[in-house]
């Protein structure tokens, strides 16, 4: 019985130092982006770099397999953050113009889709296909 247990011990000791390596990869490319990020001070229709932070502490060592849904994208700063946290970004906003901006942003991130959608009255169903973990909501703000 003691047997079994020793060999039990190192497995779960791996894991958990793999869990470890997985959150400080993860907090590192987080970080990376969010000092590409304007904070709130300096750009106030941003998210603070605080609350990207916040994310990344809160999501990175769980995420790696999940998918997060971006409502509203503005310039992709969040988006570029969500990118290095989770394994898809399906981000979504009406304006065009942000749309074009934040794909630029994030282009050295393939996991990010981007859809042009109204919120307000387009067919939800779009993403029943995809299994979406999180979602990040940022939009109208009417």
């Amino acid at each position: 019985m003691s047997r079994s247990r020793a060999l039990r011990l190192p497995v779960v000791l791996l894991l958990h130092f793999a869990d470890a390596w997985n959150f400080s990869t993860c907090i590192d490319a987080a970080e990376a982006e969010i000092r590409r990020a304007p904070d709130k001070s300096e750009m106030f229709v941003t998210t603070s770099r605080l609350y990207k932070r916040h994310l990344a502490e809160y999501f990175c060592g769980m995420s790696e397999g999940m998918t997060a849904l971006e409502l509203g994208i503005y310039h992709g700063h969040t988006t570029a953050v969500l990118a290095a946290i989770f394994k898809k970004v399906i981000s979504v906003d009406i304006q065009q113009e942000y749309l074009e901006i934040a794909s630029n942003h994030v282009a050295a991130h393939s996991n990010v889709v981007f859809l042009s959608m109204n919120l307000m009255v387009d067919d939800w169903n779009i993403f029943a296909a995809n299994p979406v973990n999180v979602v990040v909501i940022d939009a109208n703000h009417d």
